[in-house]
């Protein structure tokens, strides 16, 4: 990873710790008009996958992809 990203990376994950993830006035509307549709909700995500997660060739796959060590 180059020096300059990691950096950028550093700084986005002390504001992140520092302010957390609270949408400011009008950032869901700006989100919206960009995507061009509604913002999920986490519970929505999560149940959507593990709907997914529970048809056979998945479950093999997610199994496999977690027990992976991160490099």
């Amino acid at each position: 990873m180059p020096k300059w990203m990691a950096y950028e990376m550093r700084l986005m994950a002390e504001r992140y710790v520092s302010e957390g993830m609270l949408p400011e006035t009008g950032d869901i509307e700006r989100l919206t008009k960009i995507l061009g549709r509604s913002l999920h909700s986490y519970r929505d995500f999560a149940t959507q996958f593990f709907v997914v997660q529970q048809t056979p060739s998945n479950a093999a796959l997610s199994r496999r992809i977690i027990s992976q060590p991160i490099v």
